[in-house]
């Protein structure tokens, strides 16, 4: 499958904003979209577009310093110059180029530096990377050292760095994705990147994912939404926009894999990441977990009802969710399982579903197919998951004399208690195949085949 792979060697983390810096967030945004409505019988939705961003761009600088939608590396958000170690590496900032239109990159910080500091860019071509000995200078603008322009700009990483070149003080990278790769537009950071320069389609998508993350409740961090191609009618209405698709197999063709809107069915937005790389296209992602993973996963149901992690790294999706989900179609899932020798295999049902929350999320699971034995499933009823209740520390709903969450660390559908358990922070198992020594998994949906 295309995207990010969660096997060994691959790492990121997220951070999130507080509560006062969201609800700062959520009123700059409703304030643009309103902007946009009111004028829409009086200019071009492109002018009032152009309009809404610059407004928005404007009222990001004037937040208070430090503030930052999410970053893969937070060492930025959470230190002030004076007492941070250094090398200090900041946000990676993904970005969607077009080899015919213009960039401006910035290597600002969220926090006060020395004056004076020098500042280099560097580029290495096709790759994504921080390994500084592959990169080459950059001649940048003398005058506006902090910001650098790149007409006709090619995949790769863009790097800068600050302090003296042989020890620098603070380094920000920047992959630059093309159409056919990776693709995507990044909202992580929204003041390093020129957004002003968006396109109308672009606009629209940052406003809704800029909405979408000051919303109460919101638990997914790092948020890299990829943008749809279609441009909007210029009668079209913002506020009353309801053609985000409901699932990743909705998404239109040839669309990169990466994390996207979706709308399932009488539920809001939400953010998902989206595997849409070979025939096979079209799973939505609910989750995702690592061997050595920073997730704890030893969470409440409340916390497991809404979701928690990172959409590019390890994540659930939230119960309540995939119940929402799985209402809409019948769907099929898959389970990819990395073994201890990292060797990929998969189990696939050819129907799942989840009951609402008053039946405990109870798992529904079809017939079994696949690389990977069928250890959801068994005749044994103290290790069967199929038609099991969810269970969390803090509402026991298996059938053990005890509490199977509390004691094995994560949220699964447990009997009494496991033959799988893929929500844990080291233990991963599946069956036989590896017993607390498989190294990543990952869970995905799409609708059945004949539905």
């Amino acid at each position: 499958m295309a995207g990010p792979t969660p096997g060994p060697g691959r790492r990121w983390a997220g951070s999130a904003a507080g509560s006062g810096q969201r609800e700062e967030l959520r009123e700059i945004v409703i304030d643009a979209m309103h902007l946009i409505e009111d004028q829409k019988d009086k200019k071009y939705l492109n002018e009032s577009l152009k309009e809404a961003v610059d407004t928005i761009w404007k009222k990001l600088s004037q937040l208070e310093k430090g503030f930052q939608l999410a970053a893969r590396v937070f060492q930025c958000a959470t230190c002030r110059f004076e007492d941070c170690q250094f090398a200090l590496d900041c946000p990676v900032q993904d970005l969607l180029t077009y080899t015919d239109e213009t960039i401006v990159l910035h290597c600002s910080v969220p926090f006060s530096i020395p004056a004076g500091l020098p500042v280099t860019w560097l580029f290495v071509p096709n790759l994504r990377t921080q390994d500084m000995t592959l990169f080459k200078e950059l001649k940048g603008n003398p005058e506006k050292p902090f910001s650098l322009t790149i007409e006709e700009p090619a995949p790769g990483t863009v790097a800068c760095s600050l302090g003296e070149p042989s020890k620098p003080i603070i380094r920000k990278f920047f992959y630059l994705n093309g159409p056919s790769g990776n693709a995507s537009v990044s909202v992580t950071q929204a003041t390093d990147v020129d957004i002003r320069a968006l396109k109308p389609a672009q606009c629209l998508l940052l406003l809704a994912s800029l909405l979408i993350f000051a919303a109460p409740g919101q638990s997914v961090h790092t948020q890299t939404l990829n943008t749809f191609k279609k441009s909007p009618s210029n009668n079209s209405s913002v506020l009353k926009r309801t053609t985000w698709p409901r699932d990743c197999s909705e998404v239109p063709a040839d669309s990169p894999s990466g994390v996207y809107i979706i709308q399932p069915t009488g539920l809001h937005p939400i953010m998902v990441y989206c595997e849409l790389g070979g025939a096979d296209r079209g799973w939505t992602v609910i989750q995702r977990n690592r061997q050595d993973t920073d997730i704890t996963w030893a969470e409440s149901w409340s916390t497991y009802k809404h979701g928690f992690g990172n959409v590019h790294a390890e994540f659930w999706l939230g119960t309540e969710y995939i119940h929402q989900i799985t209402r809409q179609k019948i769907y099929r899932v898959r389970f990819v399982i990395w073994d201890a020798s990292n060797n990929k295999k998969f189990a696939d049902y050819n129907l799942f579903s989840l009951d609402d929350e008053s039946q405990g999320y109870r798992l529904r699971l079809g017939a079994h197919s696949g690389t990977a034995e069928d250890a959801m499933d068994s005749d044994n009823p103290r290790k069967v998951h199929n038609n099991m209740k969810f269970s969390t520390k803090d509402r026991d709903q298996d059938t053990y004399r005890g509490n199977c969450a509390s004691r094995y660390g994560g949220g699964w559908w447990y009997s009494a208690c496991y033959s799988v358990q893929l929500n844990v922070r080291g233990g991963l198992t599946w069956g036989s195949l590896c017993k607390g020594n498989c190294r990543a998994s990952a869970i995905l949906i799409k609708p059945a085949s004949y539905h």
